[in-house]
């Protein structure tokens, strides 16, 4: 078995205001992403079959 190590976050711009985090939530049927900006109103959510089709 091999280990993964999670990518660092990259900083593309200084402004803050540009600054979003990815957060998934895994379940057995469903992972669920959503894009939040450091000022906290979300952008967005989506979510994905665990099917080989949702990967």
């Amino acid at each position: 078995m091999t280990s993964a190590s999670m990518a660092q976050p990259t900083r593309l711009h200084h402004d803050r205001h540009r600054e979003v985090v990815l957060g998934v939530d895994t379940h057995k049927d469903a992972h669920v992403a959503a894009v939040v900006p450091t000022t906290g109103k979300p952008l967005g959510s989506r979510s994905f079959p665990t099917t080989a089709d949702g990967y």
